[in-house]
């Protein structure tokens, strides 16, 4: 977070989704804890990302307990 700009949660949805779209389970964690950590609270796409990359990884029960 260099520079100017300053990520929001779509900044994170949007990093969320996509590497959770081609299976970086441990890279959508790490994103989604620095969101947490920044101040942000996941939202409605934030938890439908992970939960979508979870099914496609086999961990769908991981991660809806810590919902």
């Amino acid at each position: 977070e260099k520079g100017s700009y300053i990520a929001d949660n779509s900044t994170y949805n949007i990093l969320i989704n996509r590497y959770g779209q081609v299976g970086f389970i441990e890279t959508i964690e790490d994103f989604f804890q620095l969101l947490s950590r920044k101040g942000l609270k996941p939202n409605v796409v934030t938890c439908t990302s992970r939960i979508g990359a979870y099914s496609k990884k086999n961990g769908l029960l991981k991660v809806l307990r810590n919902i």
